[in-house]
């Protein structure tokens, strides 16, 4: 069943932005947008961490719109705010944990992806162009802070950092 969440939104005279996804048992799925061979080539890893609780989503979703607002009177370029206010919520998740595990950073982008969808940008251009090349940029910006999930070691050193790569051209 899909379920469509309404934010405050301050931004260029909106007032609020909607998102609808998937919802079921408490749990928003959250990876529409998430390009299918992001994850490597091992098949189960696509599934893995495809959403969060909604109320962890709310709040996620929450903290992104309310950074483009305080961005909306210095950025005019809305791809620009919504990619400062990914960037800031990842610099405060990485500020209280000191490390970023990947898929906690996918579900970041994803809901970046849903906001950028809401905003008017073709699906197929986030999910192709935009997507990758944000996750990359946010991997190579915090190095080895940023975990593979399954040994907590640097994204960095693993297949799944050639699978990232791999997605954004040159």
């Amino acid at each position: 069943m899909n379920k469509t969440y309404q934010f405050a939104y301050n931004v260029g005279g909106r007032t609020t932005i909607s998102i609808t996804a998937p919802f079921e048992n408490g749990f928003v799925q959250t990876n529409r947008f998430r390009p299918a061979n992001l994850m490597g080539p091992l098949p189960f890893l696509a599934s893995m961490q495809a959403g969060e609780a909604e109320d962890e989503f709310i709040q996620d979703c929450k903290n992104q719109v309310n950074v483009m607002g305080v961005f909306s009177t210095s950025i005019s370029d809305d791809l620009e705010r919504h990619i400062q206010a990914l960037q800031y919520v990842v610099k405060k998740h990485f500020e209280r944990s000191g490390r970023l595990i990947y898929t906690d950073l996918l579900v970041y982008v994803d809901i970046f992806a849903y906001l950028l969808y809401a905003d008017g940008i073709p699906e197929a251009v986030i999910q192709n162009v935009i997507y990758p090349r944000v996750t990359l940029s946010i991997v190579d910006e915090y190095g080895d802070g940023v975990k593979n999930p399954f040994n907590l070691a640097s994204l960095r050193t693993t297949p799944l950092y050639s699978s990232l790569k791999a997605l954004v051209p040159c």
